[in-house]
């Protein structure tokens, strides 16, 4: 089946993939790269498609919305970066608002690593993110968030 899928067949969809990406993603950087994926992917899967299942734009179009979807979420969070915390101290470089004040004070009774895990809990991490960063499982994740909570209410 690699016969019917040339590169010839699949670089002429590239001005339709970039018309399509366009309605999906704001930057033009983004739409490149997809775009970009999209042809890789299709070349080296090109041993795998079936042309009784779908046409080539079909298949190419299913390709890139998966991909969209991938952009925007990765627009929408962005990457945990631990260099934003001050590991050595355990605190988080902000300025706390006037009513965060007491918990921003309690931060520094608490071990580092778990003030980086709250602070990324709260910029909107799922725990499966964390999960992996933190190299541990969502049960001991949900256990030491629960203490740092805790800790962090005591008076």
């Amino acid at each position: 089946m690699a016969a019917v899928l040339t590169t010839a067949r699949i670089e002429a969809l590239r001005p339709k993939l970039t018309s399509m990406a366009r309605d999906f993603l704001r930057s033009a950087a983004d739409v490149d790269d997809v775009v970009q994926e999209v042809v890789i992917r299709m070349w080296r899967s090109r041993d795998s498609y079936d042309p009784a299942r779908s046409t080539v734009l079909y298949w190419a179009r299913i390709i890139l919305l998966n991909l969209c979807y991938t952009y925007n979420h990765r627009r929408t969070t962005t990457p945990l970066a631990l260099g934003d915390w001050d590991m050595e101290h355990g605190s988080v470089e902000w300025e706390p608002h006037e009513r965060m004040a007491d918990l921003h004070a309690r931060l520094p009774s608490l071990k580092p690593a778990d003030v980086a895990l709250l602070g990324a809990r709260a910029a909107g991490y799922s725990y499966a993110e964390l999960v992996k960063v933190f190299g541990c499982s969502e049960r001991t994740l949900l256990y030491r968030l629960a203490a740092a909570r805790a800790e962090l209410s005591r008076e």
